[in-house]
């Protein structure tokens, strides 16, 4: 009896002293500083939520969207939530196209808490599988909202305006180049949940939240029009003379704006994973090329500009092989005996080149190609992967260099830096700074102070009096002849208009044989339309075409068609004789023509 007693008071006792330190503990949480306690509980209550911000878009410069963001549901499961793996698996595959074994391993993976079923769920498979989930049908199975990068032009800009990777940050072309711009700032809200993780909102939390910055809206100079234009005939070079590659790209020569930038093998953005890598590399600013014959108008310039020569100087062009000092044979296409300066360039002469380049002199020569841009980027904003070429420094010439370079050898070019050299001529000696950015702007049209701190909205003159206006007038009298009668881009002939242009047709480097190939070219076009008040500068690259090989009959009638489109669609007044007499030319040139 007396130890059940003493068990009791015992027990009596302990409780006391229990419920003594547990009153002692409540008052000591009342009663004290609860700074540190109410920290804690608000960390355990809260979390803080990222707020993507939204990705600008990009559009031509008359405001037509070429890439842009939207959401695409996505279904994902937890595996640890899944009751039935199999029953759930075989309600999916009802509604939606699934791979059943793959699915059926994802849900019953306990070890992980999120788990990918499919991404871009179709609106039908969305609506189907809606009900499914709200009746409770799918427990442990969601659907989530995905931001998705969407390029409505498809294969048109593809190679110009690049991809996202899948992080949504940009990854190739203009996507990856303005990244900055494009990609916004993300914002953040803090999120209250209760013991069962439940959100809930209270008015405290109300300067918890910041906005995301939406990204700026870029508007590149690039019209969708003479995109098409130049994509469409570039699909019919394909076909035709099946290359490795080809590339247009046109500019304004008063602005360096360029107005179009195609290139073959097309790109399609939406199914990058579906090409191989290089595919997508943008001929027209990464991979240089030796230029061949578009090269002489540039040279022949220079040589006008420092009063070598003058369009009427006479030049001995050895009927057609000239063997150098260094003992160099040099050929021409053209047998020619003593013709004036305009007529070496008119014909395509090697020869001629070469001797007006010689005395010229190496230094002359070398200033005066760095003076157009040659050996240096053009520095275009918003696109990366942009080539300088090779224009070696004179005293690192080999003694064939005198005669090389002029006439487009021992020195590669990229297409852009072409179409910039050649606009320098038909500007009048100014070369202006190519661009491809029009502005930049907020999502709601205002201009950010940031991106008025740039000069993207004015023409930026990159150098004045790389020529003189004379020489450069002069050049186009003589690059005018290449396209008119017996010339060697008279297939180039444009009813309506004067032409200035010039053809080229380069041997590739074989590094097997360490020579030039015999079988493999590049044929090229380049000039400027309407001659004497140019609006549109256009190179045309075709890389090893088929069947045949020359500038003259493979890139001049690219030229022809793109530029005698887009004179049209711009609405640039006829400058020259009546379409009809054009005409009747341009057919008796195509019956008559020889090769070049």
């Amino acid at each position: 009896m007396l130890k059940g007693k003493r068990a009791v008071h015992i027990f009596l006792s302990v409780m006391t002293l229990m419920l003594l330190a547990l009153l002692y503990r409540v008052c000591f949480l009342q009663c004290t500083d609860q700074k540190e306690y109410n920290d804690r509980k608000r960390d355990q209550l809260r979390s803080t939520v990222k707020v993507e911000a939204k990705r600008g878009q990009i559009c031509d410069r008359r405001g037509s969207i070429l890439a842009l963001s939207t959401t695409s549901p996505m279904l994902w499961c937890d595996p640890k939530v899944v009751t039935d793996p199999q029953e759930e698996t075989k309600r999916l595959a009802e509604v939606v196209e699934i791979n059943r074994e793959d699915v059926m391993k994802r849900m019953s993976s306990t070890n992980l808490r999120y788990s990918i079923i499919k991404k871009g769920l179709t609106d039908t498979e969305h609506d189907k599988i809606i009900p499914l989930i709200s009746q409770k049908k799918l427990p442990g199975v969601y659907i989530k909202h995905e931001r998705k990068r969407v390029y409505p032009k498809h294969e048109l800009f593809g190679v110009q305006v690049g991809f996202c990777d899948n992080d949504g940050k940009g990854a190739f072309g203009i996507e990856r180049g303005a990244e900055y711009y494009l990609a916004g700032i993300d914002g953040w809200n803090t999120v209250w949940r209760d013991n069962r993780r439940r959100r809930f909102f209270t008015l405290k939390n109300m300067d918890m939240i910041f906005d995301p910055l939406d990204g700026q809206n870029i508007f590149l100079t690039i019209d969708e029009k003479l995109q098409q234009i130049c994509q469409d005939e570039l699909a019919k070079v394909a076909e035709q003379y099946t290359p490795q590659r080809a590339g247009i790209i046109m500019l304004d020569p008063r602005t360096g704006d360029i107005l179009a930038m195609a290139s073959w093998p097309f790109f399609d953005p939406n199914l990058r994973s579906e090409y191989k890598e290089g595919v997508f590399n943008n001929l027209l600013l990464s991979d240089p090329f030796e230029p061949g014959s578009i090269m002489k108008p540039l040279s022949g310039s220079v040589a006008l500009n420092e009063g070598v020569v003058n369009l009427s100087s006479p030049v001995f062009c050895e009927n057609g092989l000239w063997i150098t000092e260094h003992g160099r044979r040099l050929h021409d296409d053209h047998k020619l005996g003593t013709v004036t300066f305009k007529e070496v360039i008119k014909f395509s002469s090697n020869i001629g080149i070469a001797k007006v380049a010689e005395m010229l002199g190496k230094e002359k020569l070398y200033k005066g190609l760095k003076a157009f841009g040659f050996g240096s980027k053009v520095g275009l904003k918003v696109m990366e992967g942009e080539s300088s070429g090779v224009l070696k420094p004179y005293d690192k010439w080999s003694g064939y260099s005198i005669q090389s370079i002029p006439m487009g050898q021992e020195i590669s070019v990229t297409a852009l830096q072409m179409a910039s050299a050649i606009g320098t001529i038909a500007n009048r000696g100014v070369r202006m700074h190519p661009r491809l950015v029009k502005r930049l702007s907020m999502p709601d049209g205002s201009i950010s102070p940031e991106a008025r701190d740039f000069n993207y909205f004015e023409p930026v003159v990159a150098q004045k009096d790389v020529i003189s206006e004379k020489a450069a007038l002069d050049m186009t009298d003589a690059m005018v002849a290449v396209t008119d009668g017996d010339g060697t881009g008279r297939l180039v002939g444009i009813p309506g208009y004067k032409v200035a242009g010039k053809t080229g047709t380069a041997q590739k480097w074989d590094p097997e044989i360490k020579g030039f190939s015999k079988k493999d070219y590049v044929a090229s076009f380049a000039g400027f339309v309407p001659a004497y008040d140019p609006k549109i500068v256009c190179v045309v690259i075709v890389d090893c075409p088929r069947g045949r090989i020359y500038g003259g009959t493979v890139a001049a009638p690219v030229f022809r068609e793109v530029c005698k489109a887009a004179l049209e669609y711009l609405q640039v007044p006829a400058d020259s004789e009546t379409e009809e007499e054009e005409e009747e030319e341009t057919i008796q040139n195509e019956v008559h023509y020889a090769i070049e």
